[in-house]
């Protein structure tokens, strides 16, 4: 995963740029009503336990390591664009001395068959300051995991926002709270063409009405919008009151879809332009849960600008 951080050397920096209620779950554990774990809870229990020990590997033995023992082959991370995470990482210098990643899973949900699923969290780094301290900067992290061939978790997706403040969460990890979901029959390829289908409606609502009207037509109850410099939104009434006054998107493109094989989730990412007040540019990373009625919401809404980042 790619976190959103300032480097501590140049080197690094060309490599390691921009890293990144519901059901409770107890340190990661779920249930489901019965009281006996579904194969889902069991796959949710896998992928955050993998996160963490993702995240465990970056403590004890540096990024780069973390980094090249749990990015899938074709992983995504973002500086600010899309670039291949692994061949980045595979490239870059040994993490300096000092210098220190560290994050949690907190949030996340998984795809019915437990192939494909999302997690955030927050995140800090730490690397030495020329006076001899310690700098200290936070942020939030979002990934998305999918379950490689011969059955490993592998992170393919991660992007994140730098935050002023430490980002909040509940204790342990919370299970999206995303029912009603989509049962119906279909291959993996058919799931994600509707979902390149229903993400285009919305891009093209965005660009003829305004992004705040689309958001009001897609937008999931839990929905997360993760922005660099401001806490995470993390409800649909936060986030309709956050961009009341948005404009229309000048342009939004898909560059990358995938849906789980179950049909009811899948991730996608693009590039976006506001014009007017408030330009900007850059690249979004989204995940999207499909409902009962075969309709896509939008769970999640990350986005790393092109300029302005601090």
């Amino acid at each position: 995963m790619l976190r959103r951080i300032v480097p501590a050397t140049a080197a690094l920096a060309a490599a390691a740029f921009a890293l990144l209620a519901g059901a409770a779950l107890a340190a990661g554990a779920t249930t489901d009503t019965a009281g006996t774990a579904s194969p889902a809870d069991a796959a949710l229990d896998a992928m955050v336990d993998t996160e963490r020990a993702f995240a465990r590997l970056s403590a004890e033995q540096g990024m780069r390591a973390a980094f090249l023992a749990y990015i899938a082959d074709d992983g995504v991370g973002f500086q600010p664009g899309p670039v291949p995470l692994k061949e980045t990482m595979r490239n870059a210098p040994e993490t300096p001395p000092g210098f220190r990643l560290l994050w949690e899973p907190r949030y996340g949900d998984i795809a019915a068959r437990g192939d494909l699923g999302y997690i955030t969290g927050p995140f800090s780094v730490e690397s030495p300051a020329p006076d001899g301290s310690i700098r200290r900067r936070q942020g939030c992290f979002f990934s998305v995991w999918k379950v490689q061939k011969g059955g490993a978790w592998r992170n393919v997706l991660d992007i994140g926002v730098r935050l002023p403040e430490p980002a909040v969460f509940a204790p342990g990890f919370t299970r999206a709270p995303h029912a009603g979901r989509f049962t119906g029959k279909g291959s993996a390829a058919k799931a994600t063409q509707s979902l390149r289908d229903a993400e285009a409606d919305f891009n093209r609502a965005a660009h003829d009405t305004s992004f705040a009207i689309a958001l009001g037509m897609v937008l999931d109850p839990a929905a997360r919008l993760h922005r660099d410099g401001r806490a995470p939104l993390t409800s649909r009434a936060e986030v309709l009151r956050a961009f009341a006054g948005a404009g229309p998107l000048a342009e939004a493109d898909t560059l990358f879809a995938a849906a789980a094989a179950s049909g009811d989730l899948g991730y996608t990412y693009g590039r976006y332009l506001f014009t007017g007040a408030g330009a900007e540019s850059g690249h979004y990373a989204r995940v999207w849960v499909r409902d009962a009625a075969g309709a896509w919401r939008l769970v999640a809404d990350i986005t790393s600008p092109d300029t302005g980042r601090p």
